[in-house]
């Protein structure tokens, strides 16, 4: 990946934000193409824009130009108005002859800031991966180990990780450090850690394939994990609601890329969740998302102790016949 493909050298601030593996990886580069040994000056949120802008027009003895990097200003979003504007009309001068570097969480590309930035300074936005993208990706680290991988197996690491770079990363180093030539499916079930996601998803399957069993193993590795039973409802219910939106769009006639779309959800969930849809009817998903509802406010009041509620709730979907 080309993160500073867009970028252009000539100016000296950079307003970096989005998907924020991408963000880390984009200043880590820029500091080892300016920083070099000589280091960088660091700031974090809440640290005040004057002592920012000191240290920015400061010159620098031991390098050519002068590395600063703030993170997680806010600056670019809604609710620092006046810092805001002072920055702003810093980054219009252009009279900062160091390399000053944003690396925020958000960005609001409304905000009068945000033009200014995208006027004259490197505005980089980085946007989550596509899921082809993420495979070329994992693809592409493990090459540089001389390891292979499939498309199908690549894709395993990317729903075991819920699409989130920073856990593929990982995930990626442990099997370059576990596999030789090839990694295999089985490679990634003996190595990599599947997110709560990945449980939750493999968790409905087995309730729509009516596998008591595997359901409950998913369910339990969940409770070993010290998830709380309570959320893992929570996520059930939300699994629930997802597969019936995407259900309902796709028998509307909605194409893959639209449901995409109008859900804002991963393209590999939203797989899973028009595959997961084979096994419920419309009544069902609707009667399953209401006794998620009747469950929680069960453990709430008290009636029900909550492992136990939610092991009878996989105990009537994962049965036979609804």
């Amino acid at each position: 990946m080309d993160l500073l493909k867009n970028a252009d050298k000539s100016k000296s601030v950079y307003v970096l934000f989005g998907e924020s593996f991408l963000v880390k990886m984009c200043e880590k580069k820029l500091l080892n193409m300016y920083a070099g040994q000589g280091g960088a000056d660091i700031f974090r949120e809440h640290t005040p824009v004057g002592e920012i802008i000191d240290c920015s027009d400061t010159v620098s003895f031991f390098s050519e130009q002068r590395v600063i990097v703030v993170r997680n200003s806010g600056l670019f979003s809604s609710g620092k108005k006046e810092d805001s504007k002072i920055i702003e009309d810093y980054i219009k001068s252009s009279v900062c002859k160091n390399i000053l570097i944003f690396s925020e969480k958000e960005a609001d590309k409304r905000l009068s800031v945000s033009k200014t930035a995208a006027k004259y300074a490197n505005f980089l936005e980085f946007s989550a991966p596509k899921e082809s993208e993420l495979i070329s990706w994992i693809k592409s680290v493990l090459k540089k180990e001389k390891i292979d991988i499939g498309s199908a197996e690549a894709a395993i690491i990317v729903r075991y990780s819920g699409g989130n770079m920073e856990k593929i990363y990982t995930e990626t180093e442990k099997l370059a450090s576990y596999c030789s030539k090839r990694v295999t499916a089985a490679d990634i079930d003996a190595v990599c850690v599947k997110a709560v996601e990945a449980k939750i998803f493999a968790l409905t399957a087995a309730i729509g394939n009516r596998s008591i069993k595997n359901a409950f193993d998913e369910f339990y590795s969940l409770i070993f994990a010290r998830e709380s039973a309570i959320m893992i409802l929570g996520m059930i219910a939300r699994q629930f609601r997802m597969i019936l939106i995407c259900s309902s769009l796709e028998r509307s006639g909605a194409q893959f890329a639209e449901i995409v779309s109008r859900t804002g959800l991963k393209e590999f969930i939203v797989r899973e969740c028009i595959r997961q849809s084979a096994n419920f009817s419309e009544q069902e998903l609707i009667s399953a998302i209401n006794d998620c509802l009747e469950t929680d406010a069960a453990i709430k009041t008290g009636k029900l102790k909550d492992i136990l509620a939610v092991e009878l709730l996989i105990v009537k979907y994962g049965k036979n016949s609804f």
